[in-house]
């Protein structure tokens, strides 16, 4: 998965500068990535029976949210 991630970035802070370049282990973590993607179920129906869960987190460039029945 860190070699897909490094496609995307240069290092901590740095913007990406040289050209995209796609190496057969990208492929290899995209097909793995497609699949889960479509083979699992991700969304379902909300079941009010169930305990939820909230998580946020926040950096300077993201925030991200996450709700979860458990």
């Amino acid at each position: 998965m860190s070699s897909f991630i490094n496609l995307l970035k240069k290092s901590k802070n740095e913007k990406k500068t040289e050209s995209f370049k796609w190496f057969n282990n990208a492929e290899i973590v995209f097909y793995w990535l497609k699949k889960a993607f479509t083979m699992t179920f991700i969304l379902i129906h909300f079941d009010s029976e169930q305990r939820n869960q909230v998580e946020a987190e926040m950096s300077e460039h993201a925030i991200a949210k996450i709700y979860t029945q458990l």
